[in-house]
């Protein structure tokens, strides 16, 4: 029920004086208003602020350094296109090199052409790079008639324990490993491919 009452009661004294009297005539006090659930509500809104400006800094600062990597992986990215293998209806060409995102591993890239009439997977055997033999992985599946681009991929750490990085790696050795999707043993190994990386 709505309070019709043309008077109020002093929040200090409590006389009785008039509604909408700013000062109590018997105290002299002001009457300030109440200010009940605002100052949580002010606080909460504040604090909802706070974090929304710290969220936003922090996403900021995360797309910023994705940015700049990314940045920095595109200068430094090696290209090339060379043919390295071209026997037997399969071709492979070298397209260059490129340090993978967050720097984890390096990329060699590979563009594969299967003109055969079999399904094939292609594989890398006895890599290494600088005279050093490290672990790399590439397979590929390609479609008879088909072309796929793909990557012989080094960690950066069997790289780094080697005293190698992406920014010093000059060329790279190894075997590719052709085998018919259909039937496993049937399978060949190429001789040994050099490839000048830049």
């Amino acid at each position: 029920m709505k309070d019709t009452s043309p008077t109020k009661l002093c929040k200090h004294c409590k006389s009785e004086m008039k509604k909408g009297a700013k000062v109590c005539p018997t105290c002299g006090k002001r009457q300030r208003m109440s200010l009940g659930c605002l100052i949580p509500l002010v606080i909460l809104g504040i604090i909802i602020a706070l974090i929304a400006i710290f969220v936003g800094a922090c996403s900021k600062g995360v797309n910023d350094a994705v940015k700049e990597d990314e940045k920095k992986k595109e200068d430094k990215k090696v290209a090339a296109e060379e043919v390295i293998y071209d026997k037997d209806g399969i071709k492979i060409t070298y397209m260059g090199m490129e340090a993978a995102t967050l720097n984890v591993s390096t990329d060699i890239k590979m563009k594969i052409e299967n003109s055969t009439d079999k399904s094939l997977i292609i594989t890398t055997d006895e890599f290494s790079v600088d005279g050093y033999s490290i672990n790399a992985t590439m397979y590929a599946e390609v479609p008879a008639g088909k072309a796929a681009n793909d990557s012989i991929e080094v960690l950066d750490s069997y790289l780094k324990d080697n005293g190698l990085s992406y920014d010093s790696i000059k060329e790279a050795e190894f075997k590719i490993r052709i085998t018919d999707n259909d039937n496993i043993f049937d399978n060949e190994k190429s001789e040994t491919i050099k490839v000048k990386l830049r």
